[in-house]
């Protein structure tokens, strides 16, 4: 196995992972991360009066998701830049960057590695 093989499987390998990782977080859109500040609305209960009724009851709602989720593509800079989309970029880039190194290493020489005929 050479070197470009090598590389594709880890970088296939890879890439399958992250999507795995994120279906099992929920297939959301952009990367998020638990928050201080939505979990504190999520205890205050501020959202409570957009959902009364007519009669003033307030429905049971679950709040904010404040949960860990791996999204499709990056929400912002920083750790929020963790994606699907990244990942599978990096690993387009090992691919390409390790077959142009295979590639233009080898400029010149013949398969024997002899010099070629000019």
């Amino acid at each position: 196995m050479n070197k470009l093989q090598a590389v594709s499987i880890a970088a296939a390998t890879l890439t399958v992972l992250t999507i795995g990782v994120n279906l099992a977080t929920g297939s959301r859109a952009f990367t998020r991360y638990p928050s201080e500040e939505v979990a504190a609305v999520n205890e205050q209960d501020q959202l409570g009066s957009l959902f009364e009724d007519e009669t003033g009851e307030v429905s049971d709602g679950e709040g904010v998701l404040n949960t860990f989720a791996l999204g499709w593509l990056p929400s912002g800079p920083g750790r929020d830049s963790l994606s699907v989309a990244a990942v599978f970029g990096l690993s387009v880039a090992a691919v390409v960057g390790v077959f142009a190194y295979e590639r233009f290493t080898r400029h010149g020489t013949t398969k024997q590695g002899k010099q070629a005929p000019v």
